[in-house]
């Protein structure tokens, strides 16, 4: 690889359960514009800005596939603009970082300091961006209040502040915009952080005959599993949808499926409701429309499509997760409101679920790489064509458009691009071992295209949020603090097979650890069943434990796993500063927190070789190390640009006063 340049139920099992399903995805032609010499543009409310977001760019990548003439049209913006890393945020993970991007403030403002939380009281995860609030009925069944959703974020985006002061703003496939904003001028269309219609962050189906009764109906990480059983002469499965709100949440509703397999043609016949489509062994169906009858008076309604895997003699299908549809969204995702509504009109209908790339049947090996990748392009396709027809009709001062597949395809595809992976394979990296260096390819011709529709007097910014690193082995942090006297468990146990620090003794426990890199200590007076005095015994605790995981080696391989500790009240500050982790993780290239971990498990080993093909990631790497990429065609003024210097940047690019929260620098 290059080498890196430096830069409802019982609550509890109710919530539980949503963890476990919500966190599973956790789990830039010519250039005629260019300002040359080093000229520095004078800003001016006349001149566009479009910033084109790469979610997960890692720079050592770039830089190699750039200088070997493969990204030609960002290459010429580098030689003739202005190229930097870009410091990311600590975490270098996608929320903390689009929310830093978007508010111009540190975590502790901005409330998001990772993928997941933990509820101190319970010392449960959860989400940490937000949540759906189901909607309410009176007693015949009508709507009373209405399904909604809730961000976790705080703080002003600079998009609404823009707005506020007459720039007219499109904000299109934002990371973590549900729900979106409502800005005076423009349009915003929500993406990543968009629930499903089972309100989870991305549920797949996997269906097939040849399922056991035991695997019919079983929840897997992202996934649920149907078994196909014979009636007559097709087969029948159902579909799950939203909790049965009005039966008070104890069931989800169901729809029937029918499907008519034919050997000879290999291929389905696919009956859903009302609708029936014949679709081809290896290929994708039409869009389905389902509707949820969840009262008399209100339907749920959602879209999806399915892949036939196979016909014979197995029958097996996917189906995509329950999009919300855009056409009448189950809770609005654009502003105004009729945005998707339109935007489906003119382009046809989309994936609104926020997790748009399905890693989680890929990783759970329900489908395979080119059924993953063929879906990806066309999505890709989808939002490089509606970026374009939205830039060019040029009445637009402010226009933000965001691509994830950069990021999803080096979460799956790091592995055959590192030969030391447990999960690499000489002959899957002879047919895809170029899988992401073809959607980076993909992203220069997106950013080719908007240069053609640009024009000299624009002002265009590429960025990513954060780099990459392989994920080869995974540190179960709490079996590390449980071998090194921080936690207890219950009767003497000395590991756990369960997750959720089901058999912790908080009693004797002095810290824990949940998400990706977070550790928290047992705080009394903050967690329900804390010990540790805040006075003094915290920084004591603390203290031990960074040092003790910084000087942790792998004992597989002698190597250092961690880069650095942080501690929370060094690195954070601002008004939430009470939610963020006691330490913050920083792993080095190769190394992450557990799988097992995230959710609260404690095993016997120390440590694992990740043997998924979730093979890359950043989500617990040091921020010193994994920074993001930022580009322009004109030249800035910061030698170290950061993610946080983002919203302030625009804001003076259009002459309106930075807020005193905003803590980073304009670039101009």
């Amino acid at each position: 690889m290059p080498k890196r340049k430096k830069g409802a139920i019982k609550r509890r099992d109710f919530l539980k359960t949503t963890a476990r399903a919500s966190l599973a995805a956790i789990s830039v032609g010519q250039f005629p514009f260019l300002l040359g010499c080093g000229q520095k543009s004078s800003p001016s409310a006349k001149q566009r800005l479009i910033i084109l977001g790469f979610d997960g760019v890692e720079p050592s990548l770039f830089e190699s596939w750039a200088s070997q003439n493969k990204l030609p049209h960002m290459q010429s913006l580098v030689d003739a603009g202005y190229y930097a890393h870009l410091g990311s945020t600590n975490p270098p993970n996608s929320p903390v970082a689009w929310s830093t991007f978007a508010t111009g403030t540190n975590p502790g403002e901005h409330n998001i300091f990772d993928l997941i939380k933990r509820d101190p009281r319970t010392y449960l995860p959860n989400l940490a961006t937000g949540r759906t609030d189901d909607p309410e009925f009176d007693a015949q069944g009508r709507l009373v209040k209405p399904p909604s959703g809730t961000s976790y974020r705080d703080g002003r985006s600079f998009w609404v502040l823009a707005g506020e002061s007459g720039v007219r703003s499109a904000v299109l496939n934002l990371p973590y915009s549900f729900p979106p904003d409502h800005i005076k001028k423009g349009r915003v269309l929500a993406a990543l952080g968009t629930p499903d219609l089972r309100g989870t962050n991305s549920t797949f189906f996997y269906l097939a005959t040849d399922l056991s009764r035991k695997e019919n109906g079983k929840s897997i990480a992202g996934g649920k599993l149907f078994k196909l059983q014979p009636s007559g002469s097709f087969l029948k499965a159902s579909i799950e949808g939203p909790l049965d709100i009005a039966g008070k949440g104890r069931t989800r509703l169901k729809t029937p499926l029918r499907c008519t397999p034919d050997s000879r043609s290999k291929s389905v016949r696919i009956q859903l409701q009302d609708q029936k489509h014949s679709v081809q062994e290896g290929h994708w169906s039409p869009w389905f429309t389902v509707q949820f009858q969840m009262t008399a008076h209100f339907t749920a309604k959602a879209i999806c499509r399915f892949y036939v895997i196979q016909t014979s003699p197995e029958v097996r299908l996917y189906l995509s997760p329950l999009s919300y549809d855009p056409r009448d969204p189950y809770i609005p995702i654009s502003t105004p409101t009729d945005f998707s509504h339109r935007l489906a009109k003119t382009h046809g209908l989309f994936k609104t679920v926020g997790w748009v790339h399905d890693t989680s049947a890929l990783n759970s090996e329900k489908i395979g790489e080119q059924v993953f990748l063929e879906e990806m392009f066309s999505i890709m396709d989808w939002r490089e064509k509606m970026t374009l027809a939205q830039l060019q009709k040029g009445n637009d001062d402010l226009f933000i458009s965001v691509f994830t597949a950069t990021d999803r395809a080096a979460h799956m595809f790091y592995r055959l691009l590192d030969s030391k992976h447990p999960r690499y394979d000489d002959q899957l990296a002879a047919q895809y071992g170029d899988a992401l260096l073809r959607v980076y390819q993909k992203m220069d011709h997106v950013v080719g295209q908007v240069m053609a529709a640009v024009s000299q007097d624009d002002m265009l910014i590429i960025l990513s949020d954060h780099g990459f690193h392989s994920f080869r082995r995974g540190l179960h942090v709490n079996s590390w603090l449980v071998q090194n006297g921080f936690m207890t468990l219950r009767n003497g146990k000395s590991y756990s097979k369960k997750e959720f620090l089901e058999e912790v003794n908080w009693q004797q426990t002095q810290a824990y650890s949940l998400g990706t890199g977070q550790v928290y200590i047992n705080l009394e007076g903050r967690e329900g069943q804390g010990i540790v005095s805040p006075y003094g015994e915290c920084e004591d605790v603390v203290d031990r434990i960074a040092r003790g995981l910084e000087e942790f080696r792998d004992p597989k391989t002698g190597e250092q796993v961690m880069l650095k500790t942080h501690k929370g009240h060094s690195i954070y500050h601002g008004k939430h500063l009470q939610e963020a982790p006691d330490i913050r993780l920083g792993f080095r290239d190769g190394y992450r927190t557990s799988w097992k971990t995230t959710l609260g498990g404690i095993p016997k080993e120390l440590m694992a070789d990740n043997t998924r093909k979730w093979s890359g990631d950043h989500a617990a790497s040091d921020t010193q190390d994994t920074p993001g990429i930022i580009i322009c065609n004109q030249k800035l003024a910061k030698d170290k640009p950061n993610i946080i210097d983002m919203a302030p940047t625009v804001l003076a690019h259009f002459e309106i006063p930075q807020p005193e929260e905003m803590t980073g620098e304009a670039l101009l």
